[in-house]
């Protein structure tokens, strides 16, 4: 099964089927549990009014007002004629208006303008005479006009005119030159129209337009071609795909920025963000600014909040940016519902009017967040956190369209809000780079624009397609890279919000961030997430790697011990061989010997046949049974102790006529080691009896082996069986 999220990620789930079950039936019980959580048949079923973690106080738009010094300002007043939003309920029920319109001339403009949106200020303040108004666009038709309408808006001119003369008069006193501010003949209002003239030319043919130079002598129109829902849609679409795609290849990588260009989001993001610049410098230059598009609440609404983020410096800061989504977003009835289909399928929601307008307005915030993130005192993850969280269905801030509905259905007291949230982690949101410098805020619209590039925090983070390096060539030094970027940088994760039905502490911490250094993040923000999410792929591959190679040393160290057992064992093989010849060939040479020995009645051995070989003695006791060609009493040659046992030392031999081999012995083949041992021992008791006594018990008869060098022949025997050395 297959999940498509609206923020931009793919789920695949399978479902092993059980053996009892028939057919698709667990995939289709699963299916439907998903589709009963996420589009509940009534918005209160939704987790953010299963929750809660308390209220960000924010204020009222009345203390906004307030703080703007509109309530004892000479050019505008609080009207209260939407009260329980009679007359707009997508307006709030406060509206501030120019001091000389009545409640009746402005319930019969707010019938002129569509869906009763008519002109009303949003944003003033006392430093001049500058003002920023909304509205929706009026319903002239092909020939129409109100004449109410026309008076209000000249009144909006006139008003800002005669103020604007009297800061000029104060500044040419103080300065004694002539001031930068606008003239006080100059009664004009600007007009910021974001539709294209076609398209305001054809809602002028099915009743609705724009205000011409003929009914509106005092105003300034301009037309700033930013598309509408259904093109922002599918250009989102487009991206979408573009990103998600997971048949893209290497050689589409190439050209992937101008694909991303090709699908015209960058540059609806550029034509909002000249739109927004252009109407905080007529602000800022103390002229009114009216902003309109066709309703009024989708694109005027992108326009005028980034306009005032250049305007107004605490709008910039953690507690005005709230205040600012509030007044701009909330207050004045932005379609939330309808654009971000809270709480609805696909056979509930109307296709043609979901549009990510509130995602675009957040991108353009984060392009200029991003080249200029000093002058804010939240950072890139603050509005990324927002745009997770549009859609989560968590929070109760973004899930209705206007104010009425949030009092209908308490939204405001029993759902979770989204601003606490971002309190609570407000050490990880914070910018460390800001610089709380006053004033406006208008950067080179050059820079600003050259700059746009595309939103990788949010776009690329579900991206299927990563780049993995060749890991079997240099993954220890690629691994060595991630440690220095995760020392750098800090790293995101992402989870399922907190599941509890009551007030939790736990809950209104940050589970999808943690805390770190603006300054590192400046540098790889448009990385992160591509770069995380390679991090992922290379941890999933290394450790395939990782197995891999342990498997292969395994293999390889039992080939290695095969072949060493293997060379071993031949080794061996062959020393016994070497071993089993030269034993041959020594029975070969004796045998030899034996028959010319035979032949002439000496054996005849060479000096070459036992040199450089070990030979045998007999040791009794302490003495050494060794032949050294003497008869005295310390020694007995063994050779004369078998001729005395073999009965052959009558022979008549002289000591000086025999030749005695130290330690070197012939003896009959057939002999086994105990047979020698005793022979040795018969050798031992002669000696004994030659010297005088046999061995006591306190000094027994041990026969034992040592090593001498022979150089001497072997003595005559007169034995002709077959004999064999032994040597130790």
């Amino acid at each position: 099964m297959m999940i498509y999220c609206k923020d931009c990620r793919q789920l695949r789930i399978n479902i092993k089927p059980q053996a009892s079950s028939v057919g698709d039936y667990d995939l289709e019980r699963a299916f439907s549990l998903i589709n009963t959580y996420a589009f509940p048949n009534n918005l209160r079923y939704l987790f953010a009014f299963n929750h809660s973690i308390g209220r960000f106080n924010i204020g009222t738009l009345h203390n906004e007002y307030e703080r703007m010094g509109l309530l004892n300002s000479p050019l505008w007043r609080i009207s209260h004629v939407n009260q329980d939003f009679r007359l707009c309920n997508t307006y709030p029920d406060e509206l501030v208006v120019p001091c000389g319109t009545t409640d009746d001339e402005i319930q019969v403009v707010g019938s002129f303008r569509s869906g009763h949106r008519l002109p009303v200020l949003c944003w003033a303040t006392t430093r001049n005479s500058g003002s920023v108004w909304r509205s929706s666009q009026p319903k002239a038709g092909v020939s129409g006009s109100c004449i109410q309408d026309i008076r209000l808006l000249d009144l909006i001119a006139k008003a800002t005119a005669a103020q604007r003369q009297k800061e000029s008069s104060s500044a040419q006193s103080a300065t004694s030159r002539p001031s930068a501010v606008a003239t006080a003949a100059d009664s004009i209002l600007y007009i910021v129209d974001a539709r294209s003239r076609n398209s305001a030319m054809a809602n002028m043919a099915a009743g609705a337009g724009y205000e011409t130079q003929n009914y509106y002598p005092s105003c300034r129109l301009d037309f700033y071609n930013i598309p509408n829902i259904h093109a922002v849609r599918d250009s989102y679409k487009s991206l979408l795909n573009l990103v998600l795609n997971p048949t893209a290849n290497p050689s589409s990588d190439l050209t992937f920025s101008k694909q991303v260009e090709d699908t015209s989001w960058l540059t609806n993001v550029r034509l909002i963000l000249k739109a927004s610049f252009e109407t905080a410098a007529y602000a800022h230059r103390g002229y009114p600014v009216l902003v309109h598009c066709s309703h009024g609440w989708d694109r005027t609404a992108q326009i005028t909040a980034l306009s005032q983020l250049f305007l107004d410096p605490f709008y910039r800061t953690f507690e005005g940016f709230p205040v600012l989504i509030e007044k701009e977003w909330l207050a004045f009835g932005h379609q939330f519902q309808m654009r971000c289909a809270h709480g609805q399928d696909k056979v509930q929601r109307q296709d043609q009017e979901f549009s990510p307008i509130f995602i675009q307005f957040l991108d353009c915030l984060w392009q200029v967040l991003n080249r200029f993130g000093q002058y804010f005192e939240f950072n890139t993850k603050y509005v990324l956190t927002i745009a997770d969280h549009v859609y989560s269905g968590r929070f109760g801030t973004f899930l209705f369209s206007s104010e009425a509905d949030r009092r209908s259905f308490q939204a405001r007291t029993h759902s979770a809000d989204l601003w606490q949230y971002l309190a609570c982690n407000r050490v990880a949101l914070t910018n460390p780079l800001y610089t709380a410098v006053g004033g406006v805020f208008l950067p080179p619209l050059g820079q600003l624009l050259r700059g746009v590039t595309l939103w990788a925090d949010y776009f690329l983070r579900w991206s299927s397609v990563v780049s993995i390096p060749n890991l079997s060539s240099d993954l220890a030094l690629y691994h060595s890279q991630l440690r220095e970027l995760e020392a750098c940088e800090g790293s995101i994760r992402l989870s399922a919000p907190k599941n509890t039905m009551v007030t939790n502490a736990e809950d209104a911490k940050l589970f999808d961030i943690v805390s770190t250094n603006d300054y590192v993040e400046a540098v790889w923000a448009r990385e992160r997430f591509h770069r995380l999410s390679v991090e992922r792929e290379l941890n999933l591959s290394s450790q395939r790697h990782q197995r891999a190679l342990e498997k292969l040393l395994s293999l390889v160290r039992q080939r290695v011990a095969g072949d060493i057992m293997a060379e071993l064992e031949s080794e061996i093989q062959r020393m016994e061989d070497e071993e089993t010849t030269n034993i041959q060939e020594i029975v070969a040479a004796h045998h030899q010997r034996d028959a010319s020995s035979r032949s002439t009645g000496r054996p005849s051995v060479r000096e070459e046949d036992v040199g450089g070989r070990s030979s045998i003695t007999a040791s009794t006791g302490g003495n050494d049974v060794e032949g050294d060609g003497g008869s005295g009493a310390d020694g007995l040659d063994i050779s004369d102790a078998f001729r005395s046992q073999d009965n052959l030392s009558g022979s008549g031999g002289d000591e000086d006529d025999m030749v005695v081999v130290s330690g070197q012995l012939s003896l009959p083949a057939n002999l086994s080691s105990a047979e020698c041992i005793e022979v040795l021992q018969t050798a031992a008791e002669v000696q004994a009896d030659a010297a005088g006594g046999l061995p006591t018990e306190s000094s027994p008869v041990t026969p034992g082996f040592s090593a001498s060098k022979s150089t001497s022949p072997l003595p005559p025997s007169g034995d002709s069986q077959e004999v064999v050395e032994f040597f130790v």
